[in-house]
């Protein structure tokens, strides 16, 4: 009894540091772990569905001490359980889920200040929007104003809807799946503004570089938020070592005075390594630059000494 009564009274406390964004943004996390004193979980919400991932294999055994508390205090309309115990990393793309509510009705619309965003629980362990980037997509889109973009790595578009948003003349958006772009084409017009197809490019996001230098393109700002590691063609993709031909690339493409944000998820690259690389390879094209903001997860991801549930270094500079 004493055990739940603790976890109770750290959850309502989780939920209560979390009131004040809650009134701009219905999609955050709201348990992170260790760093909320809730270590082996996280949980979070996405409008009136909720998420909880269970990393530790004990807890797994015993989820249903984890489940009643949030029933309890979320009141959910849906609530999924994930398996995330796998210690190879397996369970990230198919993790085994258990509804506990709402199995029927996985997908919902979260708001994220002006911005609408169409999400499914069912898919995977991210159901279509990164909750730690928020804060960086969010600025990066105040600045958009009549700058042609290119997102690459687009995933579902939330960096497009927040450019288109904030006065974008003109959006380029490429991801190598065409299931991704065709979510990316709805959360543009869940925000109003029709998708058109000459926008987005099935293509891998490399690839697509090489070609646009050789056909003379140029954009206002560019965003590169790759994975940590990938597979297309028999060519396999590290961000910790492709990271500078990466930033070569999108550095060729940008337009004088132009803006290029940087993000990953890579625990092996800190935000000032980020920084420098970026930094290092628009200097040696013979471009000086200047960071506008950087830094890492959101404030609703806190972290606990040794340990890290997640990670994100994010840099967004201007090139002159």
């Amino acid at each position: 009894m004493a055990v739940r009564s603790r976890l109770v009274e750290s959850l309502r406390a989780a939920l209560a540091r979390r009131e004040a964004l809650a009134e701009t943004v219905d999609a955050y996390r709201a348990v992170n772990g260790a760093g909320d004193g809730l270590p082996g979980w996280t949980l979070d919400r996405y409008n009136a569905h909720w998420q909880l991932q269970v990393f530790d294999p004990a807890l797994w055994e015993r989820r249903s001490e984890l489940v009643g508390p949030v029933l309890d205090l979320v009141e959910p309309r849906a609530l999924v359980v994930k398996d995330r115990t796998s210690p190879s990393g397996a369970s990230l793309e198919h993790a085994r889920g258990e509804w506990i509510l709402g199995g029927d009705s996985p997908r919902t619309v979260v708001r994220e200040g002006a911005a609408r965003f169409a999400v499914d629980l069912s898919d995977g362990v991210n159901p279509g929007l990164f909750l730690d980037m928020r804060e960086h997509r969010t600025a990066f889109g105040k600045l958009m104003g009549g700058r042609r973009l290119l997102n690459l790595f687009c995933y579902t578009g939330s960096f497009g809807v927040h450019a288109f948003l904030g006065g974008a003349a003109a959006l380029t958006q490429v991801d190598i799946s065409a299931k991704i772009l065709h979510r990316a084409r709805l959360n543009l017009r869940l925000n109003g503004r029709r998708a058109e197809r000459r926008e987005f490019s099935r293509w891998d996001s490399l690839e697509y570089l090489a070609w646009a230098a050789k056909k003379g393109l140029r954009f206002d700002a560019v965003v590169v938020d790759p994975p940590t590691f990938s597979k297309n063609k028999g060519k396999t993709f590290r961000v910790e070592r492709d990271l500078p031909e990466l930033a070569a690339g999108a550095a060729a493409l940008l337009a004088p005075d132009g803006l290029l944000l940087f993000g990953t998820n890579c625990s092996a690259i800190s935000v000032d390594r980020l920084g420098r690389t970026v930094r290092d390879v628009l200097s040696s094209r013979g471009r000086a630059s200047r960071v506008l903001f950087s830094g890492g997860q959101g404030s609703d991801f806190p972290e606990a000494p040794g340990a890290r549930e997640s990670h994100l270094a994010v840099v967004a500079l201007e090139a002159r």
